[in-house]
């Protein structure tokens, strides 16, 4: 059977690998279709088998002749009769192709070769602190390397290789500085993330900046002498030495986690700025699908990482409340999911059998040490339009909770031992929840997790 039968059959499903097959004739992108919705997906399946069946003269000729035409004609006028009536078909249909192609990317705003672009798009990061670029230092250990696989969240375009001086994950490039000597807190007053490519368009751009006196302020992370200053999407975690030099602390360790949307915003490829959609609002069954990627990690190493595609809420905003919450994992059925496990890389188990809390180990060149029970974990929502309504990469504290007596998440079923909990509000966006558990089998896995977004914050970016 021919490439053109196999994919003319009726009960053979048109996916994105099938599609590919039918660009030499549709003379569009493949990469486009990572941004389709499924009425558009489905709309170019149909005009693409259409297309093929108009373009094999085999199938023509057969039909034609199979209707009882005149014996008396002459084969070879035949034949040139319909070869003329295919071509005006052919261009007919790809000109309507081409047509819907222009549409969409005026629609969403993406070329035929972002997603090209990006792949293969080689950045790399220069930080600098108070003005003075800084050395970057490598993951010492083997075994913290991050992940090189490409992004995987649906509709989204991949993460740009950001090999170059930086330690690459689904969504965030994590860099380890060598501080400067004698560095202290009051003394960092600056801090810039630049990226230099080789496209001619783009040359050395500012991806982050912070400053002091004009910045957001540090945040303590408990009592563990780590702070952490947010920027955007992105976040940088430094730590103190309390003895380093004597009242005032001194900055040991510096590592700069660079969400990739912020990358792509400062190369121009992904818009920095959002123009609302006035958009329906279903205030009876929830409101529109999103489409989430999350990881939860280390500095060096990534421990679960996962997409998942038509988040609903399912929680009625009938009555005017502040947030609609989106189920991402419930908590039945996860003690045999292998897919919900989560790898901590902890020193063991305790007396009682429990499973430690999870630790941010890190090494420099003159000391090493652990954030005990702190977690990074990565996040990037698209709407149905596929743009980012919500990203963050962020050190997060993991919270030991009993199991029997938690309120927010559902231990009871198979979890041995007490549950975990990760927890980050947005003051502006919602609130992101994660319930992690050890089950009878020794396996830790991702037990429950949903989002809530709060409503004004979704009426403003829909244009409401």
């Amino acid at each position: 059977m021919s490439r053109i039968s196999k994919l003319a059959q009726p009960r053979r499903r048109i996916t994105r690998r099938s599609l590919l097959e039918l660009l030499p004739v549709a003379h569009v992108s493949f990469h486009i279709f990572s941004y389709l919705d499924t009425a558009s997906l489905a709309s170019i399946s149909a005009g693409c088998r259409d297309l093929y069946g108009l373009a094999s003269s085999d199938i023509v000729w057969r039909d034609r002749v199979s209707a009882g035409h005149n014996a008396g004609t002459m084969a070879s006028s035949l034949k040139s009769q319909f070869v003329q009536r295919r071509r005006e078909l052919v261009a007919r249909r790809s000109a309507k192709l081409k047509e819907t192609f222009r549409r969409i990317q005026e629609r969403s705003g993406v070329e035929t070769c972002l997603s090209r672009t990006i792949e293969r798009l080689e950045v790399s990061l220069t930080v600098s602190i108070n003005g003075a670029v800084c050395d970057l230092l490598a993951f010492r250990k083997r075994t913290q390397q991050g992940r090189k696989e490409q992004f995987r969240a649906l509709g989204a375009a991949p993460a740009p290789n950001l090999a170059t001086g930086a330690l690459r994950f689904d969504q965030a490039a994590v860099l380890k500085l060598a501080v400067p000597p004698n560095l202290s807190e009051d003394q960092l007053a600056s801090l810039e993330v630049t990226c230099t490519t080789k496209l001619k368009s783009c040359g050395t751009t500012r991806v982050l900046a912070w400053s002091k006196n004009h910045g957001t302020a540090p945040e303590r992370l408990g009592s563990t002498g780590f702070s952490q200053i947010s920027l955007g999407r992105s976040a940088v975690l430094f730590g103190s030495l309390d003895q380093a030099m004597g009242p005032r602390r001194g900055v040991a360790l510096l590592v700069v986690s660079v969400h990739h949307l912020d990358v792509l915003a400062a190369l121009g490829i992904a818009g920095t700025m959002h123009e609302p959609i006035t958009d329906d609002l279903d205030r009876n069954y929830g409101m529109h699908g999103y489409t989430g990627a999350f990881t939860i990690r280390s500095l060096g190493q990534t421990w679960w990482s996962s997409s998942f595609g038509d988040l609903d809420s399912r929680s009625s905003i009938a009555g005017g409340g502040e947030f609609a919450r989106f189920p991402v994992l419930d908590a039945e059925h996860c003690e045999g999911d292998v897919t919900r496990r989560i790898e901590f890389k902890v020193p063991g188990r305790g007396r009682d059998g429990e499973t430690e809390r999870p630790s941010l180990y890190f090494r420099t060149e003159t000391f090493s040490g652990c954030l005990d029970g702190y977690v990074v974990v990565d996040m990037t929502l698209w709407d149905e339009h596929r743009e980012a309504f919500w990203a963050f990469t962020r050190v997060l504290p993991i919270q030991t909770v009993d199991a029997e007596r938690s309120q927010a998440f559902n231990f009871n079923d198979g979890v041995h031992g007490n549950g975990f909990e990760v927890v980050h509000e947005d003051q502006e966006k919602g609130r992101l929840r994660i319930g992690i558990a050890p089950m009878h089998d020794r396996a830790t896995v991702v037990k429950e997790m949903d989002f809530a977004l709060r409503t004004r914050a979704i009426s403003s970016w829909f244009g409401m």
